[in-house]
């Protein structure tokens, strides 16, 4: 018989991230399984409509949270952008200077 090993205390199981925008607060899909639908769009910075389409899908598969994007009557440019920093969020690949809410750091 094989060896099973349970791993569940390792994993964080993290809420989704979510941005804010215009004072909307959007939650992104973070499920690593469907990013990787999107990591040769973010490296590659390809912004045809069918990569667009792609990052929509991924990043936010629910309809609410997708009918919050389109609410938002981003212009084409400001939308690309909005897009790839979503993906970048959703990575979990935050700036120190991307804005939000100060977390405390753990002490022991």
């Amino acid at each position: 018989m094989s060896k099973v090993i349970d791993i569940t205390n390792k994993l964080t199981f993290d809420e989704n991230p979510k941005v804010k925008v215009k004072g909307v607060e959007i939650e992104l899909n973070a499920n690593a399984v469907d990013l990787f639908k999107v990591l040769a769009i973010v490296q590659s910075g390809d912004t045809s409509p069918e990569a667009i389409s792609t990052l929509c899908e991924v990043l936010f598969p629910s309809k609410k949270e997708y009918e919050k994007v389109r609410e938002l009557d981003l212009k084409s440019d400001d939308f690309t952008t909005f897009l790839f920093e979503c993906a970048r969020i959703a990575f979990g690949n935050e700036d120190e200077d991307t804005e939000g809410e100060a977390q405390t750091p753990a002490t022991t």
